[in-house]
């Protein structure tokens, strides 16, 4: 094991991100072959079962087993989060090397169009769009990723500010190697560290506003679940049944707890001195 993986493992914040990430990865891609349930399957004569041995979550009003809809809502969300960062990443790597590198005109037009993005409320923003084209799958990461590339390529663009000025950049030049070359041979690998957290945060983001939109009946639509829509249909019984909302409003919270616990600690580990420099400023400035 190297000495990277030891530092991982004995960082708390990143154990235990990691586990409760691992969990909800490993529900939404092995709940199919868990026999969990059916998560559309209807049985009038078992609604409202609270959580048991027979149905571990309960049943909603229709009988529905609940934990195979967690599981499925699980998976969805999951999907959409990883799709929509890949589609932030994508365009706000792009856009913040392009910034970076070159600066003048570039920088400038790239990042008024970020500020404009960054200027609007982001939930608003999501709002209008999807009910502009229809709620739906794709309509909402695709959303949610064109939305999401200002806040990557503001962080990435900063980052290649600084690099370009280094001496193997400036070696690279010397040496007459290609502007492209430049930019993803030498310039995106360093960056990688600086991805990886962007892209645990952005997961956190990313799930709570496909909750947020499928509550609202802008997300995902029924029979499909979603934990946002497990929410939204358990309100009305939460005082009959209190586990139709809590359950899948607590597996929301683990896992968008676990994104950030990870974004935290990957953050920690990859740049340990800015952290500690972060960390001894802010104590140095309390009164």
């Amino acid at each position: 094991m190297g000495e990277g993986w030891r530092r991982c493992l004995r960082h708390s914040g990143f154990v235990a991100g990691a586990a409760l990430v691992l969990v909800f990865a490993g529900l939404a891609i092995a709940g199919a072959w868990l026999r969990i349930g059916d998560p559309l399957a209807t049985a009038p004569s078992r609604a409202l079962l609270p959580p048991g041995a027979g149905h571990l979550f309960g049943t909603d009003a229709v009988g529905r087993d609940l934990a195979a809809r967690v599981v499925a809502g699980a998976r969805l969300s999951l999907l959409v989060g990883l799709l929509s960062r890949a589609v932030a990443l994508l365009l706000g790597t792009g856009a913040g090397l392009l910034a970076g590198y070159f600066g003048g005109r570039v920088d400038g037009l790239l990042m008024r169009l970020a500020d404009m993005t960054l200027a609007f409320p982001a939930l608003l923003l999501l709002i209008a769009v999807v009910a502009a084209f229809g709620p739906s799958l794709p309509t909402l990461f695709l959303a949610l990723g064109v939305l999401g590339w200002a806040p990557v390529a503001r962080v990435l663009r900063s980052q290649v500010l600084s690099l370009r000025r280094q001496d193997f950049i400036e070696a690279a030049r010397a040496l007459g190697c290609r502007r492209r070359r430049i930019l993803l041979r030498h310039l995106l690998p360093n960056l990688s560290g600086t991805l990886w957290v962007l892209f645990s945060m952005g997961m956190a983001s990313a799930i709570i506003a496909e909750g947020s939109l499928s509550f609202l009946g802008l997300g995902a639509q029924p029979p499909q679940p979603s934990w946002g829509t497990l929410i939204r249909d358990g309100f009305g019984y939460l005082r009959s049944a209190p586990w139709l909302t809590l359950i899948p409003g607590l597996c929301m919270a683990l896992a968008v707890l676990g994104f950030n616990l990870l974004g935290d600690a990957l953050r920690d580990l990859l740049d340990p001195a800015g952290t500690a420099s972060s960390r001894t400023g802010a104590a140095g400035s309390r009164p």
